[in-house]
């Protein structure tokens, strides 16, 4: 979900789930995903990318978010992009053992958790983190990160089996009532227990800019053995915003290594590790409320080298890119080509559509993007979400909210990291939630 569709649905949802629900989704189930005990942790990609990073964790299937932003149903898709269960766990699942249900702002972390279990964020207001078994779709526990405010986490990096961070988005402008309630902040966690165990403050990342900006830190992940996460730069009403910046965290010391800074680019809030661990792809949306006559030149899609610091090598503005709008996601289909989406956008009333989402291809090294569209939304923006790719597999997804009300559309990676559309699958088929966030294990 992009920052405006976050603060706007953010604003909306109830903490309950809609009732229907619960007798439409009484059937969740697991998967059986095997041997999945002995599935490695990452240890934070433990490898410097000058000496080869480790090949990225085989994806075993995906985690696919369905929602209306008031009901959440939660499917698994095997490593071939079928439907394994349609409902694993929904926000009216009364079995499972959900002490705090799920809200219509529930997303996946952007790695792959090992191990036999699914991780779930529940956003804003919930501010909850929830462990699900792949093979019983039993909940084995549910970790609050309020701490007195809706902290709003937005990610979740594991790093070992004892050991997880969490990005919250949200500053508490009330702190210092509670244990780890300042936001602005990393997390670190025990995730076998599970409880929070330290804090790592994110505001020194903001050092030289004015006051009034907060760090919103957004997307991260492991690259080159160490922390990364992004920090979007958002002051409390959300109405201006800084540069944004990569934070380099190192995950024993738990502490801020190193601040890349992208100068003259904004809301830069989702990443990709190339399929080598030798790249990161950012993607930024740039300001909203720009005037779409300047094409938006400070959204685009940045490609960074992975080392003990992190060194831009390309930018790709919207307006070299040729698109003249924001940048949504991103995601490898080979070592130096991805796929990216654009956002569309309303009018001033918010109701009639100027511009549709679009999905295309891009070649880092030329910087030739595809002439031809590969996916467009029809009628309504932000309806197309997020890109997942696994090169293993030569399998992309997209999350389409509109056509037949909701699907995923699946496209075949081929030479030189093309893509060509496959075919479209329904996801959710109780309710009809459509899907709008993919995740992996």
């Amino acid at each position: 979900m992009n920052r405006l569709q976050s603060l706007v649905v953010g604003l909306a949802i109830p903490l309950a789930a809609a009732c229907d629900v619960e007798s439409k989704h009484r059937d969740t189930h697991g998967i059986d995903v095997g041997d999945a005990s002995g599935a490695s942790q990452p240890d934070g990609g433990n490898a410097d990318a000058d000496a080869g990073a480790p090949a990225a964790p085989a994806v075993r299937g995906y985690v696919v978010i369905d929602t209306d932003y008031q009901s959440t149903v939660v499917s698994l898709l095997s490593a071939e992009g079928d439907v394994a269960s349609a409902s694993f766990i929904a926000s009216g699942s009364a079995d499972p053992g959900l002490s705090a249900p799920l809200s219509g702002d529930v997303v996946p972390p952007t790695m792959i958790v090992p191990g036999p279990e699914v991780v779930l964020l529940d956003r804003y207001p919930a501010s909850v983190l929830t462990w699900v078994d792949l093979s019983t779709a039993k909940v084995r526990a549910q970790l609050s990160v309020a701490q007195g405010f809706a902290s709003n986490p937005h990610d979740y990096a594991p790093y070992s089996a004892t050991k997880a961070f969490v990005p919250r988005y949200e500053p508490n402008l009330a702190s210092g009532k509670k244990p780890f309630d300042s936001g602005n902040d990393v997390l670190v966690i025990d995730p076998s227990v599970p409880e929070i165990e330290a804090s790592i403050d994110l505001m020194p990342a903001l050092a030289g800019e004015p006051s009034g900006f907060y760090p919103r830190a957004d997307r991260a992940l492991f690259a080159g053995g160490k922390l990364r996460v992004l920090c979007v730069g958002y002051n409390s009403d959300f109405t201006k915003n800084i540069d944004s910046r990569i934070v380099t965290i190192d995950p024993d010391s738990e502490s801020i290594t190193d601040v890349l800074v992208f100068k003259g680019m904004k809301g830069c809030g989702t990443l990709a590790l190339s399929p080598d661990g030798a790249r990161l792809a950012v993607a930024c949306e740039g300001s909203f409320g720009e005037d779409p006559s300047t094409g938006f030149p400070d959204a685009g899609v940045l490609v960074l080298d992975v080392a003990e610091k992190l060194a831009e090598t390309n930018r790709f503005t919207s307006v070299d890119l040729g698109v003249r709008a924001q940048v949504g996601t991103v995601e490898w289909t080979g070592p130096t080509t991805l796929l990216f989406s654009t956002l569309g956008r309303f009018d001033s009333d918010q109701k009639t559509p100027l511009a549709e989402d679009t999905v295309r291809f891009l070649d880092t090294d030329s910087g030739e993007v595809a002439s031809a569209v590969l996916l467009q939304s029809k009628t309504t923006p932000f309806s197309l979400g997020d890109i997942r790719c696994s090169v293993r597999q030569g399998l992309c997804l997209v999350s389409d909210a509109e056509t037949n009300g909701g699907v995923l559309q699946r496209f075949t990676i081929g030479a030189n990291g093309a893509v060509s559309l496959k075919d479209q699958v329904k996801v959710d088929t109780g309710l009809g939630l459509p899907p709008h966030n993919i995740g992996e294990f």
